[in-house]
C-alpha cells in the first residue's frame, strides 16, 4: 500500500517556493469550485477540501472581531454553509487545537464567548494549509489537489504532469482516480496533443485554447527550464502587476515565458527609462468580460499606477497611496498638478485612457478620460497590492486566489444577482441577527 508514503509526500511538498501558502491557495482555489458543483461522489472525494475551504472561510468572517458571542458566530456560519451541530462537533475544536480561536463549554454543554486570532501567528494562506492538514485528507484527495496546483501554474504533457505528482510522491495509481475526480468538479481539462503524440492537461478558462500550444513549447525543453518556467508563471499569478524585475528569472527566462504564453508583460516609459510589468495571461478571462484590448487597457492602467508607486518619487509626482489616488482619480476626473504626469503617462495618454494638460514650469494636470478603465482597474489594483492575498479579506470570495475565479462561469459570483426569494429571506434574516448580535458586543450589552 501507498497511502502513507504518500500522505507522508504532501504533508512534506507541494509545488511552489513556499510550500504551506501554496497549499492555503490549492486547497481554497478547489473549494470555490465545490460550491458551485451539485452533491456526488467527485465532491465526495474532497471532503477535507471541502471542510478545510468553510473553516477557513468562517475564520475570515470572524477576523478582527476580537471576541464574538456563541449566537454570532453561529450566524456566521450559516453563511458558510455550516451548522451548529458542525460547529460544535469539529469547526470550532478544530480552530481551537490550532490556536485561531479560544473559547469555553458552558454547563449546558453550548460554547461560549469566541476569541479570535485569525491570521496573527501566521497569514491566512498558512492558516488555511494547517486546517487542511489537520483534516487528514486522503492519499487520492491530496494528489488532486496537488495536479489542480500544477495545472493552474503550466498547462503540462500528461507524462510531464505525473513526473511532477511522482517527484512529490504520489504513486501512479493515484493519478487517474485524482484526475477524473478534478474533471468532474471543473477543475481540470485533458485533450490530446498531435504534436506531442499525448494528453495536455491544464486549468480551464485559466489558459483557453492556448493550452496545447504551450505544453508542446515546455516539453521541448531540459528539465530545469520547465520548472524555472513554471516558478515564473505562479509568480505572475500570484503577484498580478509585479515589475519583471522582480519576478526572480533571467532576462531569457522571462522572454521565454512571455512566448510561450505563460504571463503577459505590459510597458511602461516614465521618460527614458522602460519598465516591463508582469501579469498572468488569464486575467482576459476575469475582468472586461473576456474582452482582450479591454484587458490590455486595463492592465496598462494598473502598470502605469503601480510604475508611480513603486519607482516614482516624492518631489515629482510619487503615487503614495494607489488606491486612494485611483478614488480621486474618478471622483474628481483629473489630479495634479506634478511632474510626473507630463512625463510618465505617455502610453496611456496614447490608449487614450488620459489626456495630459500641461500647465507650464514641467508640471501638468492628467484628467481621466476612460472612466470605467479606471474603475474596473481598481479591483486588479487591489490585488495587485495585496501581499499575500489575505491581508484584508473578509472571506474567502475576497481573496486572490490564481485560477478561483476564472475556473467555472459560475464560479464568478460577483457578476450574478444577489439571492432572491427564500434563499435571500434566509440570508437577510441571518445578517440581520448577526448585526444585532455585534451590536450588542460593540456597546457591552449582555445577551
Amino acid at each position: 500500500m501507498h497511502s502513507a508514503a504518500a500522505i507522508a509526500a504532501h504533508d512534506g511538498c507541494l509545488t511552489g517556493a513556499s510550500y504551506p501558502r501554496a497549499t492555503g491557495l490549492a486547497v481554497l482555489r478547489a473549494y470555490q469550485n465545490l460550491k458551485e458543483v451539485p452533491p456526488g461522489p467527485a465532491v465526495a472525494l474532497f471532503d477535507a477540501t471541502w471542510k478545510a475551504g468553510r473553516t477557513t472561510d468562517l475564520a475570515l468572517r470572524m477576523r478582527r472581531h476580537g471576541s464574538l458571542s456563541a449566537a454570532a458566530v453561529e450566524a456566521f456560519g450559516r453563511l458558510v454553509s455550516l451548522g451548529a451541530s458542525d460547529l460544535r462537533a469539529w469547526a470550532l475544536p478544530l480552530l481551537g487545537e490550532l490556536e485561531l480561536i479560544d473559547y469555553g463549554v458552558g454547563p449546558d454543554g453550548g460554547v461560549s464567548e469566541i476569541a479570535e486570532h485569525v491570521g496573527v501567528e501566521a497569514s491566512v494562506l498558512d492558516q488555511a494549509a494547517a486546517i487542511w492538514r489537520r483534516l487528514a485528507p486522503e492519499p487520492v484527495e491530496a494528489c488532486a489537489i496537488a495536479s489542480a496546483d500544477h495545472a493552474t501554474y503550466a498547462p503540462l504533457a500528461l507524462s510531464d504532469h505525473q513526473a511532477a505528482l511522482e517527484s512529490e510522491g504520489f504513486p501512479e495509481e493515484l493519478h487517474e482516480p485524482a484526475f477524473q475526480a478534478l474533471r468532474a468538479v471543473g477543475l481540470l481539462r485533458r485533450e490530446p496533443s498531435v504534436t506531442l503524440g499525448e494528453e495536455v492537461l491544464w486549468a480551464p478558462y485559466v489558459w483557453g485554447t492556448e493550452a496545447v500550444d504551450i505544453a508542446a513549447f515546455m516539453r521541448r525543453l531540459p528539465t530545469n527550464e520547465r520548472e524555472a518556467l513554471g516558478a515564473l508563471s505562479r509568480t505572475a499569478a500570484d503577484h498580478p502587476g509585479l515589475p519583471v524585475e522582480q519576478l526572480g528569472g533571467d532576462d531569457r527566462l522571462v522572454r521565454a515565458a512571455r512566448h510561450a504564453g505563460l504571463l503577459d508583460a505590459t510597458r511602461v516609459i516614465s521618460g527614458t527609462r522602460e519598465r516591463g510589468f508582469a501579469f498572468p495571461p488569464g486575467l482576459e478571462h476575469r475582468i472586461a468580460g473576456g474582452l482582450t484590448d479591454a484587458t490590455h487597457e486595463r492592465k496598462l492602467f494598473v502598470a502605469h499606477i503601480l510604475n508611480g508607486h513603486i519607482y516614482g518619487d516624492r518631489g515629482t509626482g510619487r503615487i503614495v497611496h494607489p488606491l486612494p489616488f485611483v478614488d480621486v482619480l474618478i471622483s474628481e476626473g483629473a489630479v495634479g498638478p506634478t511632474t510626473a504626469a507630463g512625463r510618465d503617462y505617455g502610453l496611456l495618454e496614447a490608449a487614450g485612457i488620459v489626456r495630459v494638460e500641461e500647465v507650464g514650469r514641467g508640471q501638468a494636470i492628467l484628467h481621466l478620460v476612460k472612466r470605467d478603465v479606471a474603475e474596473d482597474s481598481r479591483e486588479l489594483l487591489r490585488l495587485a497590492l495585496a501581499g499575500d492575498g489575505a491581508a484584508d479579506a473578509g472571506s474567502v470570495d475576497a481573496l486572490w486566489i490564481p485560477g478561483s475565479a476564472l475556473a467555472t462561469p459560475e464560479g464568478d459570483r460577483h457578476r450574478l444577482p444577489p439571492p432572491r426569494g427564500a434563499e435571500g429571506e434566509v440570508i437577510h434574516s441571518t445578517l440581520m441577527e448577526l448585526r444585532r448580535e455585534i451590536g450588542r458586543r460593540v456597546r457591552r450589552e449582555e445577551p
